[in-house]
């Protein structure tokens, strides 16, 4: 695996401000009224060009050399393990959007929008835990928490549009909790290099999945241009770091 799995945790105070910034995402964009535009705002699709660099130059690569990790259990199959926990997250993403949408002006929480939530939740877990797993450098730990606020801004916008009341009442307070949950599992007990290894990859997948979810539809009039900018702005500073 990368440094992210060979060097010790960083100082817990040295994340506390990327995971606060996350779960503040959720719990106050709703008073980020500029994301609103319809046509789509042109800092959604940004943040999904930053998300997108985030996968294919962090996560990949990390993925890729969790191989050696599977590869002691099975030669070959080991070798796909991380890519098919990479699919699986992209299909539990998808079929928890598919399947928890939220009816216009229902205001009673369904098993749909709690099997919603309780995939995001899980979803957030992992990312909590693996912002502790950082390189131990502040830029590249900056650079980092960054991108995934980015991302999570594309997240809580389609989660609002989708859930409206149910999330603002409920749901956003669920997944900014799962997140202080996944940072502080580290206080608790050491996870094992390849299941870390296996958390990466199942996260990198719903990443992808919920950016092409909210980028691609045409009915969110999406803007290409700045999506493009996202990703030549925050791809050279990826690969410096």
């Amino acid at each position: 695996m990368p440094e992210a799995i060979h060097t010790p945790l960083i100082p817990w105070w040295w994340s506390v401000g990327g995971i606060l910034l996350l779960a503040a995402i959720h719990l106050f964009g709703v008073r980020l009224t500029f994301l609103k535009e319809i046509p789509r705002s042109r800092w959604l699709s940004f943040a999904g060009g930053v998300s997108v660099v985030y996968v294919f130059l962090h996560l990949m690569p990390a993925i890729a050399e969790a191989e050696e990790h599977f590869a002691k259990f099975h030669d070959e199959l080991g070798e796909r393990i991380p890519y098919i926990l990479g699919l699986l997250g992209l299909l539990v993403t998808y079929g928890a959007a598919r399947h928890g949408r939220t009816k216009r002006n229902h205001d009673q929480p369904s098993l749909g929008f709690w099997l919603h939530m309780g995939s995001f939740s899980i979803y957030n877990v992992i990312a909590g835990y693996v912002s502790r797993q950082q390189p131990p450098t502040i830029p590249i730990l900056f650079i980092s928490m960054l991108a995934l606020a980015f991302h999570y801004l594309v997240v809580d916008h389609g989660l609002r549009a989708e859930h409206r009341y149910l999330y603002q009442h409920y749901g956003r307070w669920l997944l900014a909790g799962a997140l202080i949950v996944g940072w502080s599992i580290p206080f608790l007990f050491t996870v094992r290099p390849y299941v870390l290894a296996g958390l990466e990859a199942f996260l990198a997948g719903g990443i992808i999945l919920n950016v092409l979810k909210e980028e691609l539809p045409k009915e969110r009039q999406s803007k290409f241009t700045p999506f493009l900018i996202g990703i030549m702005v925050y791809a050279p500073i990826m690969v410096l770091a």
